[in-house]
């Protein structure tokens, strides 16, 4: 079984860098940040640091509901973990 973990980022990079300095790379997890539309992208700078993550940026602010739901249809996991 296969655990997605998804978390919605907006303006507060090093919040989110703390998060995922906290989960463990094990192979049936894949985390997901989703990018709400910050005013900065620090995509870049977080995905050479933590290269198993899948990073995906919206333009705009989706909401938190909208985040996660862009997150959804990128998750591969059997359960969702937002």
């Amino acid at each position: 079984m296969k655990v997605s973990v998804i978390t919605v980022n907006f303006n507060q990079p090093g919040v989110t860098e703390e998060l995922l300095a906290t989960i463990p790379a094990i192979e049936d997890l894949e985390v997901i940040v989703v990018d709400n539309g910050s005013e900065k992208d620090a995509s870049s700078q977080l995905q050479a640091k933590y290269p198993t993550v899948k990073f995906i940026r919206s333009e705009k602010n989706l909401g938190f509901a909208g985040g996660n739901n862009l997150g959804i249809k990128q998750a591969a996991g059997d359960y969702l973990f937002l």
